[in-house]
């Protein structure tokens, strides 16, 4: 029996040189991938030692029923936390260990860090401070406590069985009880490789593999290993471009070996490219040795449609997978996280925000954080916070890309400056953790072109299939839409798209004032009706529809008339892929290129001019994909705020500053993502609604919209900037979650426009 604890006393294996002994063989086994044994064992093995903290020691001998009234009680005098003692401790344990400099510095990093955000560790120590460089009562009350009881755990350390790989007496515990002081000064890091990016992922794997160690040590829990059976023949269609779409999947797969680590395929919109690499999933898995395989796509619309054709329950006989195996894929975003046979059935899998407070938790919440699935459904957006982000829940994802299969579908929409530093990152990943990538795009940017080599094609079948599915080009600098609108047919299904919402409602409005029958699709409309108006589409009926991005790439829709604003040219590329998508139109069809004003945004305003002077002069599609070399080309040498950009990003990573790394990631790629979810229930449906958020405490910081995620829509700019925080519940709008007023709904929420309908005020 242990004295001294990690845990409450009545877990078993509470006891704290237990405890980190264990977490300190199962995060040196999870590393070993990375080559990394060595200071992730050393992290698992000191990371808990701060608990000598007088605040948990009695925190956890205290019998259960008095432990609530006496934690408030113990917080008025000692400092709650532990990470940044371990940290301390180590730094003098670890001292004649055997390591090398920088394997140190990656334990004492992640030891530092596994309770709040990765960190130079001179940041950590300083996070305690106050404005005055002096340290709170209740730390200094802490520290003082923690020193009286270091020698009582280096007499247990002593004593603690020796196995072949573990002596906890070889530690340096004489120099650390003498040497210990919490003004230790840690002097900033740098990476001392040529390959930033790699000394990057080298610390973060160190910190998702204490992360994965340390929070699955309540549960018995194993890797899994993917064995899910495709039937991919279920995506095969039946029309007068099946031969080619066969032709050309088929080539792909005779005429490439799939050995290389990254790989890039870059076919044309509505070729099939989903079935070529479920076929190469299938493929590559049938050897059984991936443990998972992730797809991220850059909207909902596409993970929602790719969750779809891996099954339909409608049409089961259509569907790639069987139902039984709906449990073994996780669908993640910010709006669900859980198995696709919970989301089918209607049911949910709830998490909350973790604290240093929260003791167990359940095995099913810990894997779901952890990605330990044999198949993954989630954004390009959540690989982005895996990569970038040093919060530890994103962070201890990253471990799990080990051995797997990555999929990234539609790589065009990234950030042409992150391109350079993302497929390093990519690169490194691979060659790392042993796994292999998948970039998938119908126009690849010369970044990666440049990086990776192209998977080889029957340029002949692209070639027929192209000139079989040819559009015509026509350039409108002023769309007149009572013009327009008069060559619409009964039967027509007409696409108009635009580069914001903003503009999109202005259209809406505008045709609507014609009297024409016409629907809106955005983020701002919620997901269930959103869902519904893009289903309706896929039966075939005549529509008229204006809508936002959401409709660009991947959505299996096609328009008989298609305008498009003027935009980069890969988003109208991927535009372009939902005009008379399976041949329906016997005439060549036109897609109208146009322009409404000189603004350039959400996109840069150099790919906007460019592309804009090829827009005005080009006639059809063959001339637009022969010209998109020469588009990226020019691009790449006239981008001189991406070349800044991009270079600002691998100074922050040479320095290892992994929170100045997030910040600049977030503000120049993802903070648009931040505006807010909203919840839009049907009035009867407000009740249920208010009341399970009004239960949820905590809960409503994270996952808090993961049982009404049908109700979801994107504001369009923030409520603060709108002016109409008055219209929210105020208790839960305090926490975060955005549910307006029962008598407040229709105010918010237009049920043609949704939420985009709020900009008819600005």
């Amino acid at each position: 029996m242990e004295a001294l604890l990690a845990r409450p006393k009545e877990l078993k294996g509470s006891g704290l040189l237990h405890h980190c002994s264990k977490v300190a063989e199962e995060a040196k086994k999870l590393a070993s991938v990375a080559g990394l044994s060595t200071p992730s064992f050393y992290a698992g093995l000191v990371h808990d030692l701060g608990k000598l903290n007088p605040y948990y020691q009695r925190l956890f001998s205290a019998d259960e029923r008095d432990r609530d009234s006496l934690q408030s009680r113990l917080q008025e005098h000692y400092f709650r936390g532990h990470s940044i003692l371990s940290a301390l401790t180590a730094y003098w344990l670890l001292e004649r260990i055997a390591i090398t400099k920088k394997e140190r510095e990656q334990a004492l990093y992640a030891v530092a860090s596994h309770h709040s955000h990765l960190l130079q560790l001179y940041k950590s120590l300083s996070h305690y401070e106050q404005s005055n460089g002096e340290y709170p009562t209740t730390f200094l009350q802490s520290y003082k406590g923690f020193l009286q009881n270091l020698p009582i755990l280096r007499d247990e350390a002593q004593r603690y069985p020796k196995t072949q790989d573990l002596d906890w007496g070889n530690l340096d515990w004489d120099s650390c009880i003498r040497n210990m002081d919490c003004q230790q000064y840690f002097s900033p890091y740098s990476s001392t490789s040529q390959n930033h990016a790699l000394e990057y992922l080298e610390f973060c794997i160190v910190f998702s593999s204490l992360l994965q160690a340390d929070r699955g040590s309540f549960f018995e829990w194993q890797r899994s290993t993917f064995n899910i059976d495709l039937n991919t023949d279920a995506l095969v269609q039946a029309g007068p471009l099946a031969s080619l779409r066969k032709r050309f999947q088929e080539g792909v797969h005779s005429s490439n070996d799939f050995k290389d680590r990254i790989m890039v395929m870059e076919a044309p919109t509505g070729i099939g490219k989903t079935k070529i690499f479920l076929d190469l999933i299938a493929r590559l898995t049938s050897s059984g040795n991936y443990e998972s395989v992730f797809y991220f796509s850059p909207l909902l619309a596409l993970t929602d449609d790719f969750e779809n054709k891996l099954h339909d329950e409608s049409f089961p006989n259509r569907s790639v997978i069987r139902k039984e195996d709906l449990r073994s894929i996780l669908a993640y975003n910010h709006l669900y996280s859980g198995s696709l046979a919970k989301k089918y059935a209607d049911k949910i899998c709830d998490g909350e925000e973790e604290t240093e407070t929260d003791y167990p938790k359940t095995k099913d919440y810990f894997e779901i954080e952890s990605f330990n699935w044999k198949f993954v459904i989630t954004t390009t957006q959540r690989l982005l916070y895996i990569l970038y982000s040093n919060s530890t829940s994103d962070k201890m994802k990253l471990l799990s890309f080990k051995n797997s299969l990555l999929i990234l579908d539609e790589i065009q929409t990234l950030p042409k400056f992150l391109l350079p530093n993302l497929t390093n990152m990519l690169k490194t990943v691979a060659e790392s953790l042993n796994s292999k990538i998948l970039l998938v795009s119908a126009t690849v940017p010369n970044q990666v072109k440049n990086a990776f080599q192209l998977m080889s094609y029957p340029t002949e079948v692209k070639e027929a299939y192209l000139k079989q599915t040819m559009k015509r080009i026509s350039f409108r600098k002023c769309l007149d839409l009572k013009k327009e609108a008069s060559t619409f047919r009964k039967d027509d299904r007409v696409l108009i798209m635009t580069n914001t919402r903003k503009k999109a409602l202005t259209l809406y409005d505008s045709i609507s004032r014609l009297g024409l029958a016409v629907e809106y699709i955005s983020s701002g409309i919620r997901k269930r009706t959103r869902r519904e108006r893009i289903s309706n589409l896929r039966v075939g009926r005549p529509a008229i529809i204006i809508s936002t991005q959401v409709m660009e790439a991947g959505v299996d829709v096609s328009f008989s008339k298609l305008y498009r604003e003027i935009a980069p040219l890969d988003s109208v590329v991927q535009a372009m892929g939902r005009l008379n998508r399976e041949l329906e139109l016997r005439e060549t069809p036109t897609m109208v290129v146009f322009t409404l004003d000189e603004d350039w945004l959400p996109y840069s305003e150099l790919e906007y001019i460019e592309s804009s002077k090829i827009l005005r002069e080009v006639k059809d599609s063959h001339e637009l994909y022969r010209l998109l070399p020469e588009y990226y080309r020019t691009i790449d040498e006239k981008n001189a705020s991406n070349r800044r950009l991009a270079g600002e990003l691998e100074d922050k990573m040479k320095r290892l500053q992994f929170d100045e790394v997030w910040q600049f990631v977030w503000k120049n790629v993802l903070s648009e993502d931040s505006r807010g979810s909203v919840l839009i229930p049907d009035q009867e449906e407000w009740e249920n609604v208010k009341q399970y958020y009004s239960t949820q405490g905590m809960k409503g910081k994270r996952d808090s919209y993961k049982r009404y995620a049908d109700l979801m829509a994107e504001m369009p700019r923030t409520p603060e900037d709108l002016k109409i925080t008055d219209l929210f519940d105020t208790d839960l709008y305090s926490r975060g979650i955005l549910l307006p007023k029962s008598d407040s709904i229709s105010k918010l929420y237009d049920p043609k426009t949704g939420l985009d309908g709020l900009l008819r005020l600005t």
